[in-house]
């Protein structure tokens, strides 16, 4: 029983190599292939760059926005602050 079921198995894996043996990609079509791949590859790797300069200078803006806020609640309150002093002096 087990050496019928090894022959069996022997059998299916060469039929296996013997189609994969008849499937040969011509080289041109490979190179072919490599070249797009690689072109698809080096697409993403630009547009992750992009990406990643967009996002550094996106969050650079929002920094410098968010310190001139600051900076202009400081004066608003500083000047709520004066006009609170100048109006209790009336």
């Amino acid at each position: 029983m087990t050496i019928l079921r090894h022959t069996t198995q022997v059998d299916s894996t060469t039929f296996r190599i013997e189609i994969l043996n008849a499937l040969v990609i011509p080289q041109g079509e490979l190179d072919e292939l490599e070249r797009e791949e690689f072109f698809r590859l080096k697409k993403v790797q630009a547009k992750k760059k992009r990406d990643a300069s967009i996002q550094d200078a996106l969050v650079t803006h929002c920094h410098i926005v968010l310190q001139s806020n600051v900076f202009l609640l400081r004066v608003l309150h500083n000047a709520s602050m004066w006009a609170a002093v100048l109006c209790a002096s009336c």
